[in-house]
């Protein structure tokens, strides 16, 4: 191989190129054909009744030639040369009223059990019958399927389970036309004692899924995402057993009558608060996310010694209002926290009242005092506004010094500072044996912290990439 580099780094190299790079070594060099073919066919995108715009990213109807010339293109991707290295598809049916759709999928799904070696597919707005589903079935490798507004219809029969191990569906429309679309069909030819992973949304259909499966047992899923549209699906929620990730996309005003004891498992929670309050007692979740937070109905249902509070190592918290004695307790609750994220949103033209923070007073009060648990190693707080307008607001470098030292006295373990003030981000990061490092960044740039697998030294981790 060139300059004696062994085919695997190369490999490992051209994994980061573009696919113009890629397209370009695969085409004019020799000694890189055979490393960049099976990147070049990784993933096959089949959209029969589009073709690509003049501007990048604009996408038209294609006309009866197109149609023709994407179902040669299918034939390409699925023949012996090529359908072996490809090991994702996306496909999908949007196209006008007047086209026909069921002669071009006729050929696809005949075509498609050809990629042997397929792990994931994504299908949008596409009609299932038996003989799609049977196709789907016949993948020996195939893990992942996503299912996006498409609908399973016609007469089934007795077909072989779908073995795959994440599931994920995002089906739109009201309760009838979701069942009519056939989404409670689905769970009918999942097989359970291989999912892992499950995710319906948005809440009507997680209705319509859970209604069906009040009568399945799910002991094999780790992580569920669902919405709850009524408190009386909790007890089919027990039918998720082994659950350690779990994430609840909405949930109805809180009724106190409710009683479960839901996932002796879980370890991650993202979504209301009052899904907590129906842990079982053996539930140690390390990483908790509350969104819609309203902190002082947070204390009163959980008060101040609650046992789930105390196993929570991380804890990400949204909020409309800050005051800082409700902080103070709510921090006093999570005397384990290594990580604790805030993020602030105002509402435009909203005065605070008496005892709340703004971003000057809250900053301000970090020079002297710092309300974090002295166990914590990595703080964000991010304050941004609801609105286009709202007071200028910076820190100068004193101040940051200032707010820095002011931390860092009480926290001789903290790894990380990141505040985050409309659209001015300033990020302390330490290292082993070094002092903090100041960056400053102004608007274009997001940042965005990141949970690692729980099994890493290390779970904290920035990530940077243009807005």
């Amino acid at each position: 191989m060139t300059a004696g580099f062994p085919n695997e780094l190369w490999s490992e190299t051209f994994a980061y190129l573009p696919p113009p790079s890629l397209i370009s070594l695969h085409s004019t060099s020799r000694s890189f054909h055979g490393l960049s073919r099976p990147l070049l066919f990784k993933h096959f995108d089949f959209h029969p009744f589009q073709i690509s715009g003049p501007i990048q990213g604009q996408l038209r109807f294609a006309g009866q030639s197109g149609i023709d010339r994407n179902v040669r293109r299918l034939e390409f991707w699925t023949s012996n040369e090529i359908a072996p290295f490809v090991q994702g598809c996306s496909v999908s049916a949007i196209r006008r009223s007047a086209d026909n759709p069921a002669r071009v999928f006729a050929a696809f799904f005949k075509l498609l059990p050809n990629l042997y070696n397929l792990r994931g597919l994504s299908c949008c707005l596409v009609d299932f019958d038996q003989a799609a589903v049977i196709s789907l079935s016949s993948f020996p490798n195939l893990v992942r399927l996503q299912i996006i507004s498409c609908n399973l219809r016609g007469n089934l029969g007795v077909l072989p389970l779908l073995r795959v191990t994440t599931f994920v569906m995002n089906q739109m429309g009201h309760l009838e036309s979701l069942k009519v679309a056939g989404v409670h069909r689905w769970i009918k030819i999942l097989d359970t004692d291989r999912l892992d992973d499950l995710r319906i949304q948005p809440p009507p259909s997680s209705t319509v899924f859970l209604e069906n499966a009040s009568t399945s047992s799910f002991h094999h899923i780790h992580t569920l995402l669902v919405g709850i549209t009524s408190w009386s699906q909790l007890p089919i929620l027990s039918n998720f057993s082994a659950i350690r990730n779990l994430q609840i996309t909405a949930c109805p005003p809180w009724n106190s009558e409710t009683q479960a004891l839901l996932f002796p498992h879980l370890m991650t929670y993202d979504g209301p608060h009052e899904v907590l309050l129906l842990l079982h007692p053996r539930a140690s979740p390390k990483r908790v996310a509350i969104r819609g937070c309203d902190p002082v109905l947070l204390l009163e249902r959980f008060g101040t010694n609650h046992s789930i509070m105390r196993r929570v190592e991380q804890l990400v918290l949204w909020s409309d209002s800050l005051q800082a004695e409700v902080l103070l307790k709510i921090l006093q609750s999570f005397p384990n926290l290594s990580e604790f994220r805030l993020n602030v949103v105002q509402l435009p033209g909203v005065l605070p009242d008496a005892g709340t923070h703004t971003p000057q007073s809250f900053f301000e009060s970090l020079k002297t005092s710092s309300p974090f648990p002295s166990c914590v190693q990595k703080i964000y707080i991010a304050w941004q506004i609801g609105g286009p307008s709202h007071e200028p607001f910076s820190l100068s470098s004193v101040q940051l010094q200032k707010i820095s030292d002011g931390i860092q006295r009480v926290h001789d373990d903290l790894k990380c500072i990141w505040l985050v003030v409309w659209g001015c981000q300033y990020l302390w990061i330490r290292g082993a044996d070094d002092p903090y490092v100041r960056t400053k960044y102004y608007g274009g740039w997001n940042l965005e912290f990141e949970f690692s697998p729980p099994d890493t030294k290390d779970t904290f981790a920035v990530l940077y990439h243009n807005a």
